[in-house]
């Protein structure tokens, strides 16, 4: 499962941790079912963590968080951010397979368009060739050659024609995906989340520790 949090400042310059949108997904490691959402979200109230579960797609909703400057950034393995224009992505990687040493890079949006020397306009068409949530990648078109056909032609419109239709496996609607990716992604998401709505709050330590007791097995002498 993703759980999507971010940092944000208090009004007192105090940093709290606010966990703002979840979303799950069965996998074949670890069944999440809706009971587990049930419990996470029973937890969350108990700490007085404020959350917003999404309804569909959460990605632009968190975006959008960021950019309206609810939220400080967003933290999550999911690159589609980046054309999202999130302003900081945090990701956590990982050296040297499952047992390697884990550590958090940052993507500043802005910055990613200056390295790169592109456009947003740009950017967001090699990510799109890159494969995301509404287009898949196009068979033998990876980062690095998606890279240098968005520098060499500057669009999918102009790169196509370049492409060969059956070795690179391009489906028929390919152009009507593109189009509908790049609206996703360059829309403005609307709602009604104010600031006062994500204020942390005193716990309840006593509901907590029996939450504790009843889901983790542990004693009360051990708080």
């Amino acid at each position: 499962y993703s759980i999507l949090a971010a940092i944000a400042k208090l009004k007192n310059k105090n940093y709290a941790f606010r966990l703002y949108t979840c979303r799950y997904s069965k996998t074949k490691t670890m069944p999440f079912a809706s009971k587990h959402v049930d419990n996470l979200k029973g937890l969350l109230t108990i700490l007085s963590i404020p959350y917003i579960q999404g309804h569909g797609e959460t990605d632009p909703l968190s975006a959008q968080l960021c950019k309206d400057k609810l939220v400080d950034f967003i933290l999550s393995e999911d690159m589609d951010y980046l054309p999202l224009a999130t302003p900081l992505l945090v990701r956590t990687e990982q050296n040297g397979g499952d047992y390697g040493e884990k550590f958090q890079l940052e993507y500043k949006y802005t910055d990613v368009l200056e390295k790169l020397e592109m456009t947003k306009e740009e950017f967001t068409d090699m990510c799109i060739l890159c494969g995301c949530d509404y287009v898949g990648q196009l068979y033998k078109v990876g980062p690095i050659s998606a890279y240098k056909l968005i520098k060499n032609h500057k669009s999918i419109e102009n790169i196509l024609p370049t492409l060969d239709v059956e070795k690179n496996k391009i489906p028929d609607n390919y152009m009507e995906l593109v189009n509908n990716a790049r609206v996703c992604f360059d829309k403005r998401y609307e709602h009604r989340i104010k600031r006062e709505m994500l204020c942390m709050r005193t716990p309840n330590i006593e509901k907590f520790k029996k939450f504790m007791d009843q889901f983790c097995t542990l004693s009360s002498g051990k708080y």
